[in-house]
């Protein structure tokens, strides 16, 4: 995109413009993320989708543990959502 600040009529268009940071990995907590969806059907799928797996976790864990301490490894979806519509 072009961008040129002198002259008669200005061109900026760094809105527009993608902006990478050069690094193999950017780790953030939910704390630091909102997820944004196009509508509440998605929010409803990842969190089922979380679920899912929580209760697989839990399940294998039994094989070899207690049911009430595989109950523990459980971790509550943490990630902060919003939808679009």
């Amino acid at each position: 995109m072009r961008f040129e600040l002198a002259g008669d009529s200005v061109i900026d268009f760094t809105w527009e413009r993608e902006w990478r940071i050069r690094c193999d990995e950017l780790p953030f907590s939910e704390a630091e993320a909102i997820l944004v969806v196009p509508n509440n059907q998605w929010i409803d799928a990842l969190r089922d989708d979380h679920d899912a797996a929580q209760d697989l976790d839990v399940e294998l864990y039994s094989m070899v543990m207690e049911m009430e301490i595989t109950e523990l490894w459980r971790e509550p979806f943490r990630w902060r959502i919003a939808a679009l519509q």
